[in-house]
């Protein structure tokens, strides 16, 4: 298995664990933050998703920005990762987006 594969597999796992209402709400969080700003993070798709809804596989926003990214909202930019904000990260590397519907 190539490590493209691999990371593919985990993404799909994590996908199919979370919880179904965190993915919807998930989602709904990305497309507020597309719409909100020209470049975004996770920790902004997290910060818009209610704290009512939770999922055990916190992982699972992963895959919810590439599904972002496949319905055309957003797109990796070509600006350098940014650190993660969330202390439970530990300053972990961050995906910078770009808004294609801003």
């Amino acid at each position: 298995m190539s490590g493209r594969d691999g990371k593919d597999d985990g993404m799909g796992r994590v996908e199919r664990n979370a919880n179904d209402a965190w993915k919807s709400a998930a989602l709904r969080a990305a497309f507020r933050a597309a719409r909100a700003k020209v470049l975004i993070t996770s920790d902004d798709v997290w910060e818009l998703i209610p704290p009512t809804v939770e999922t055990h596989e916190r992982r699972a926003l992963g895959p919810i920005m590439r599904n972002a990214a496949r319905l055309g909202w957003i797109e990796k930019s070509l600006l350098p990762d940014r650190e993660c904000t969330r202390p439970s990260r530990h300053s972990a590397p961050l995906t910078v987006w770009r808004s294609l519907i801003r």
